[in-house]
């Protein structure tokens, strides 16, 4: 008897004089006709307890994960383990200091999750960008120890996950007040877009690698794919700017190999990156 009463109490509306305390800092339950439905369930116990933690545990992760990518840039330099293939669609080393700036940004970003005004888009997209960065130092150690395709796969989780965070941060109203976390995940993915390509190619055996059809078809791939995530999650000008300096950067590189083949692609790419981008902000999408 003493369980059946417990299970209606929960089921059945109450006024408030009866059943319900009213506190400040209480959840407050479902009002219909001044009658309150009280929460018996874990996400409304969540939603007040529970949420509170793990965007602690978040922000930690954020700061740790950030501070790694310094810590293993130091210990492995970016270009350290470069095997000399696909120069032609390589960029020159100065291309490569967008990490530099991305790194940067994801620090500033861990740095202002600490906030008690954090908005939403920190909570939305922390996670996703926890990943990213891990991701990040994950992919230098693979190199280091010289697994071709383990960089393959873990910069597509790195992709991956940046695109999730794009996407979900397209759900939020208040994303223009927070620019900064939208153009840090916007100018890792649009670096990301290309860069996997590129990674692609140079661990692929040299015959290939140097071979201008198949640098060719990889920088199609690149194309397509920074076009499917304008169209689809139509980012912010951030993701366009990376893309395009990854672009500028091959197009150089290619042009001075006399790879006119990859140039061309290279440069069609950039051109229609461009035109999409602002044909899907002037259509208000």
């Amino acid at each position: 008897m003493v369980a059946t009463s417990t299970l209606c109490t929960c089921a059945t509306p109450l006024p408030y004089s009866v059943g319900v305390r009213k506190r400040k800092s209480a959840p407050s339950g479902r009002v219909d006709n001044d009658v309150r439905f009280p929460r018996c369930t874990l996400a409304g116990i969540d939603g007040h307890f529970g949420s509170r933690y793990i965007f602690t545990m978040q922000r930690l992760l954020l700061t740790v994960t950030a501070m790694g990518m310094v810590a293993s840039t130091a210990l492995i330099p970016i270009g350290s383990f470069d095997d000399g293939r696909g120069h032609a669609v390589t960029p020159a080393s100065t291309f490569f200091a967008i990490w530099g700036l991305v790194i940067v940004l994801c620090l500033i970003v861990a740095a202002l999750s600490w906030r008690r005004s954090a908005t939403p888009a920190y909570r939305v997209a922390g996670w996703p960008l926890v990943i990213a960065q891990l991701g990040f130092s994950v992919w230098l150690l693979v190199a280091w120890a010289q697994s071709a395709w383990g960089t393959v796969v873990v910069f597509a989780g790195i992709l991956a996950a940046l695109v999730v965070g794009l996407y979900r941060l397209r759900t939020q109203s208040d994303v223009r007040r927070n620019g900064l976390v939208a153009s840090t995940l916007g100018l890792y993915a649009g670096w990301s877009t290309a860069a996997i390509w590129l990674n692609l190619v140079t661990n692929l055996p040299a015959r290939y690698a140097d071979a201008g059809w198949m640098q060719s078809l990889c920088l199609v791939g690149a194309g397509v794919s920074a076009l499917a995530v304008i169209v689809w999650i139509r980012p912010g000008v951030a993701y366009v700017l990376a893309v395009e300096w990854a672009l500028v950067g091959v197009a150089i590189a290619a042009a001075r190999y006399a790879a006119w083949a990859p140039f061309t692609i290279t440069v069609i790419s950039a051109v229609a990156v461009a035109a999409t981008f602002l044909q899907v902000r002037r259509s208000g999408a």
